[in-house]
């Protein structure tokens, strides 16, 4: 974003109303392009995602990633929103490319397995948890996740294996 404190659209201190305001002024004005654009658009989407307005958030977010697409923070925004919204076969999409663009985002490998666990594909989801764990070891308890996807499957062995791991 810009330079000057009156060009910037988000600031922690506006509410999220006040943040829309800011980065659709921004927007029309023409003033920004490139990398700038696409984050006001990335923060006009995180405000209407702090407001559950996800079709909104979900265009921002997509014209963002169109300005930058080598963004993973927006892919990981994206697919965040998209996972509220139930869509969490286009979640997993855009978590697998957020993983391509940043392979030691332990956000996106853990927001993929809650995705997958989402749509109840027990099998699949615990498989993105270890390469969180390896990223954010010490602070993310991924092993009691994992466990706790593994106890809505009838494998009461590999969660019992999970808790072990995460005491």
């Amino acid at each position: 974003m810009s330079s000057t404190a009156e060009a910037q659209c988000y600031v922690a201190k506006h509410t999220n109303e006040q943040t829309i305001a800011n980065c659709t002024a921004l927007i029309q004005s023409g003033r920004e392009s490139g990398h700038n654009l696409a984050e006001d658009y990335h923060g006009r989407g995180d405000a209407y995602s702090h407001l559950k307005d996800y079709d909104r958030a979900i265009g921002d977010f997509g014209e963002a990633l169109r300005i930058d697409p080598g963004n993973a923070s927006i892919a990981i925004d994206r697919a965040i929103a998209l996972d509220q919204k139930g869509d969490h076969d286009r979640a997993v999409a855009d978590y697998n490319q957020a993983i391509q663009l940043n392979p030691k985002s332990a956000v996106a490998f853990a927001g993929r397995g809650f995705a997958y666990e989402a749509k109840k594909d027990y099998d699949v989801a615990p498989n993105s948890y270890p390469a969180a764990i390896g990223v954010w070891r010490s602070t993310l308890p991924i092993w009691a996740v994992m466990a706790a996807v593994r106890e809505a499957e009838p494998s009461v062995e590999r969660s019992a294996a999970d808790r072990r791991s995460a005491a």
